[in-house]
């Protein structure tokens, strides 16, 4: 545990500079205020798409027909021949432009609305990066897709022939993700700045549900060394060809961990552990000395945790009193103890991430039967829920961070 503290002082560091960029979320006393389009100079079917746009990230109530001209947000759309946007927009006694001419027709759109989303509220790219998620195909093979917020852009992510799954980010340009094939396991560092790959822990046995640092530094994973599963953190700055890089034991009981998460700060880890019969939530503090302590969550079942570096809530899924999994939100300030539930409706509600605003998560939403899967965006303040998929199978979602 010594040899972990020091090693994390570096990566505390790196992301104590990057943390002075990242906004504070604070929840608006009388609910969201609203925007309308008063003009769009394009096609009605584009309009309504622009529209939806606003109503899906939702930071602003959409008014629409008459009731444009008295939204606190006015804007004014022009589209252009290549089809890219200008957009005019009067918020209060305020005007500003969002010139998105040069951006392609297909992300035009989702560029504007960010643009506004961003000089209103400081929230930085919230319809531009995609949610990624797992695809079930042909003899239970398993890819790696992404989309955006409104379900377009859909592309393949990986092409493994293998079943890939469990993707986890640490910054906007490092993924994580598990593949077994051939009996094994591994765990893939997926460079998406640099559109490549490299294979980050392939130990014996057990390599899954990986969890990277926010800066892209160090990667907690549960291994089955010594014919037990216990976490560990793996160094990558010490990675070379020959050796996965400096590994360090954090746990060491019988019990099972896993779903390891990280603090804003990297100091501390969220994981699942069963040591009380049933999955509950743990905290490690990775300084020296550091302890174990499990966080009053209740006593139900709790799994995949996510904590948000903007906002710094925790999200996961738990099993409520009738069987039916819902979704939680724990502020870790300790500025508000309350556990929220933020899901509404039948279903089980699993698999939660947060969005780049630390505002919204994605989850999936199965039916009793489990024959469907959907992608759901939740809001955490109002706990309003829109579907992304319908009818589909989709797991695992991970939204891909804006820093």
């Amino acid at each position: 545990m010594k040899r972990l503290f020091y090693f994390l002082m570096l990566g505390t560091a790196l992301a104590a500079i990057a943390q002075t960029e990242h906004i504070v979320v604070a929840k608006r006393a009388k609910g969201n205020p609203t925007v309308g389009v008063v003009e769009y100079i394009g096609e009605k079917e584009d309009k309504r798409a622009f529209e939806n746009l606003f109503w899906r990230c939702g930071w602003l109530d959409v008014l629409t027909g008459a009731d444009v001209k008295g939204a606190d947000v006015q804007v004014t759309v022009q589209v252009m021949p290549a089809g890219g946007l200008f957009a005019s927009v009067k918020a209060g006694n305020q005007s500003f432009t969002c010139d998105r001419r040069s951006s392609p027709k297909e992300t035009a759109a989702l560029d504007t609305v960010d643009d506004i989303l961003h000089k209103l509220f400081g929230v930085k790219a919230l319809c531009t990066q995609k949610i990624y998620y797992v695809v079930t195909g042909q003899d239970n093979m398993k890819e790696i897709f992404a989309c955006y917020i409104d379900g377009s852009g859909q592309e393949r992510i990986t092409f493994n022939n293998a079943i890939s799954t469990e993707p986890s980010w640490g910054h906007k340009n490092a993924m994580v993700y598990t593949v077994a094939q051939n009996n094994s396991l591994a765990i893939i560092l997926a460079d998406m700045g640099r559109s490549c790959q490299k294979v980050v822990s392939c130990s014996p046995g057990l390599n899954s549900s990986a969890g990277l640092s926010h800066d892209g530094t160090l990667l907690a994973l549960p291994l089955s060394a010594q014919n037990q599963v216990d976490l560990y953190v793996i160094d990558l700055r010490t990675k070379t060809k020959e050796h996965e890089g400096q590994r360090i034991r954090v746990t060491n009981d019988k019990n099972v961990e896993s779903s390891p998460c990280w603090s804003p700060d990297n100091s501390a880890i969220c994981y699942v552990s069963d040591k009380l019969g049933t999955p509950q939530l743990y905290l490690r503090e990775l300084r020296e000395g550091g302890k174990e302590r499990r966080l009053s969550v209740g006593n139900n079942e709790c799994v995949s945790p996510d904590w948000s570096n903007v906002s710094n809530k925790l999200c996961y899924s738990m099993k409520d009193n009738s069987g039916q999994r819902v979704i939680c939100v724990m502020d870790m300030s300790g500025k508000d103890s309350e556990i929220k539930v933020v899901t509404k409706g039948a279903g089980n509600w699993e698999a939660p991430c947060w969005g780049p605003d630390g505002r919204h998560l994605v989850c999936t939403r199965g039916d009793a039967s489990e024959k469907t899967r959907d992608l759901y965006i939740v809001d955490s303040w109002t706990n309003v829920a829109r579907p992304i998929s319908k009818g589909a199978k989709l797991s695992l979602p991970a939204w891909r961070p804006a820093y």
